[in-house]
């Protein structure tokens, strides 16, 4: 029994997105692996054993869809039926071109290449030391804030990052100006108190409410 022409041929209709979109394995959701494994029986004879898609690189995956593309093209009947301007279906005209694949960069490249960064922001990155790709790459976090370890009011140590679990006792605005509001308050546990204060947020006073 010939293998199933219309998952061929959906196949062949997918190769042909992943390369208009550059071989971004976006075209199936879940991406093709999924339906190569949903379809296999159907799909083996023609393509004999079927490698994973996912785990290859675009240049990769664009070798891997000319040989099943080439493999499709030999097969007896389906694809060939396909392809025969006679039988193809109408196809609605497209209103705008394919989008264009975005290029590749190494790690040489400059920040200005990546999408999102515009020239503004180049400054404040080469304060950070990051002026190409490879430095954002390796720009590994150089800090850890570990909030888990909590302490009492009684064993706050001054100039440390501490996370401590206080209850409001009371809540005030206070004005420095006449348009400038800061907020400060009263905070504790069974240890202590500490005075608290949210300069130029006066607003807070009105969420910080005692208890």
């Amino acid at each position: 029994m010939p293998p199933d022409t219309t998952k061929i041929d959906s196949l062949a209709r997918i190769l042909q997105q992943e390369e208009e979109g550059g071989y971004r394995d976006s075209t199936v959701i879940g991406g093709l692996d999924r339906f190569l494994l949903r379809w296999d029986s159907e799909l083996k004879p023609v393509l004999g054993d079927i490698t994973s898609y996912s785990i290859l690189t675009p240049p990769q995956r664009e070798f891997w869809a000319k040989e099943a593309n080439d493999k499709i093209a030999s097969s007896d009947g389906p694809v060939k039926t396909r392809r025969s301007k006679a039988a193809a279906p109408a196809r609605p005209p497209r209103r705008q071109a394919a989008r264009k694949a975005a290029p590749f960069l190494s790690l040489s490249d400059s920040v200005v290449k990546l999408k999102g960064i515009s020239r503004q922001n180049v400054p404040k990155l080469k304060k950070l030391g990051a002026e190409t790709v490879g430095d954002l790459v390796y720009d590994f976090p150089h800090r850890h804030n570990d909030f888990a370890d909590i302490r009492s009011v009684s064993d706050l140590k001054l100039g440390e990052d501490q996370t401590v679990v206080v209850t409001v006792w009371e809540a005030t605005e206070t004005r420095s100006g006449a348009r400038r509001s800061s907020t400060q308050a009263v905070l504790g546990d069974e240890t202590g108190n500490v005075r608290a204060i949210w300069f130029n947020q006066g607003y807070l006073a009105r969420t910080f409410r005692p208890g």
